[in-house]
């Protein structure tokens, strides 16, 4: 409690208080911290005088899920994936205030907690746990090869952790699910992100099964999953290629009705079934211990219907440098350098961690650099990467002054790694020439100037 003084109509105060959270505190609590103010005259709008700010306790074991009740009510949970007890291991955060709820995705960026009740994107309150579709539009429909259609049936949502995107898949009854991006600053479908008038991909079929219950981008390789169910059956995992909807077998997950699926920080790929109980299961996304690819289930006890689900931590990190015409050749940026713009980047999963780009090395992103011979990556995942350029399109006869592979190595959330420069620079060509004036008979005490000219070409 503190005294603010006196206080002019339109002025302000800050008043800024530090804490550490206890490092004994269960990963998954909503500290929930009010602050509130009272005036010693009269306060013509009390309804303002109090602020909520939540702040989740977070942590590699954490994911959010969404199960309804059996009441109509969907509530939001966080569960500790490392905890097989249902006892403890699911923490209610409170009701949604809707029925169901589809998919969640969290944007690692802001911290925002998004899901969808099928037509409409909305938030969630890490508080009380609301939902809210305020100052979002429906995701409205789209053209494709499949015609005109709708996206009201939205099941399963993602970021990808590279780009940034949010993707959606809508279902169709006894159709091909279909892919679109969603701006999630407004909830509406992204217009012509495939091509002109392609707003939408069509997923191919898996094992005969059409029907897509959520999606899943990888942090660690950047690798797009979607789960595929069919009424009595178990559950397949695929693989989607994000450029054409071309949907790949991983494997049967030997569970039926997975629901939702997510790939936490550590890499681990999580999925949540309703049948036969409520379970958290581990999913061996490489497809090694095929066929039943989920194991380890953890009973839930919060709810009833478990249909959304997000592992996703908040947090990003950035790498960043700068390809130039190194003048000087002295291997590093400064004088007269000049940056190189229009020379791709690449950013590639450092596999085994040596430093160097391997044909095991998946390429994750890659960016073209700006006029000033700059670029950078942000993306919400951790580990080790290796960063080299197209050198085809460096001008002809360059030779590198820098190492032609960068690295960067990521611990944690929130971290830069800058001065992953690439250096060139150019062969020396001098020519000189010589012209004198005049250059025809000059006579005993003319004068004669000789202008000398010196050209690197």
């Amino acid at each position: 409690t503190c005294a603010l003084g006196d206080m002019p109509v339109g002025s302000s105060v800050d008043v800024t208080i530090e804490t550490t959270v206890d490092g004994a505190t269960t990963p998954g609590l909503i500290l929930a911290n009010t602050a509130s103010v009272v005036a010693n005259e009269n306060d013509e709008n009390l309804s303002n005088n109090s602020d909520t700010e939540p702040t989740l306790v977070d942590g590699a074991c954490n994911c959010f899920l969404a199960p309804a009740n059996g009441a109509g009510d969907a509530s939001l949970t966080v569960v500790d994936k490392n905890d097989p007890d249902p006892a403890t291991n699911e923490h209610t955060v409170g009701s949604t205030g809707v029925d169901v709820i589809e998919a969640m995705t969290l944007h690692s960026a802001s911290g925002t907690l998004y899901g969808t009740s099928g037509s409409t994107l909305g938030t969630f309150n890490l508080g009380s746990g609301a939902f809210d579709t305020a100052g979002f539009v429906p995701f409205g429909a789209g053209n494709g090869t499949a015609g005109y259609l709708v996206f009201d049936n939205v099941r399963g949502l993602d970021f990808d952790p590279y780009t940034g995107l949010l993707w959606a898949v809508h279902r169709r009854a006894g159709a091909n699910d279909v892919l679109f991006l969603v701006d999630p600053a407004t909830g509406a479908r992204v217009y012509n992100p495939f091509g002109p008038g392609v707003d939408y991909l069509e997923v191919t079929p898996v094992d005969g099964y059409q029907d897509i219950s959520d999606l899943a981008f990888s942090p660690v390789d950047g690798t797009f999953y979607a789960s595929f169910v069919s009424a009595g059956s178990t559950t397949k995992l695929a693989t989607i290629d994000p450029a054409t909807g071309t949907a790949a077998l991983v494997g049967d997950l030997g569970v039926e009705g997975v629901e939702a699926i997510s790939v936490a920080s550590d890499g681990r790929l999580q999925g949540v079934s309703d049948v036969g109980g409520a379970a958290l299961y581990d999913i061996d996304h490489t497809g090694a211990t095929h066929p039943n690819l989920a194991s380890n289930p953890r009973l839930l006890d919060d709810g009833t219907d478990y249909r959304a689900m997000t592992c996703a931590v908040p947090g990003t990190n950035t790498v960043s440098g700068t390809v130039f015409n190194d003048v000087d050749e002295t291997g590093t940026l400064g004088g007269f350098d000049v940056g190189e713009p229009g020379i791709t980047v690449n950013l590639y999963r450092d596999a085994d961690s040596n430093g160097v780009v391997d044909p095991t090395d998946p390429l994750i992103i890659s960016t073209v650099t700006a006029a000033d011979g700059t670029y950078s990556f942000t993306f919400a995942a951790t580990g080790d990467y290796v960063i080299d350029i197209d050198e085809s399109q460096l001008p002809a006869g360059h030779t590198l002054t820098t190492d032609d592979v960068e690295s960067a190595s990521f611990v944690g959330f929130g971290l830069s790694d800058p001065g992953n420069d690439f250096g060139f620079s150019l062969p020396s060509d001098l020519l000189v020439t010589k012209d004198n004036s005049p250059a025809a008979v000059v006579y005993p005490g003319d004068t004669i100037a000789y202008t000398i000219t010196v050209e690197n070409t």
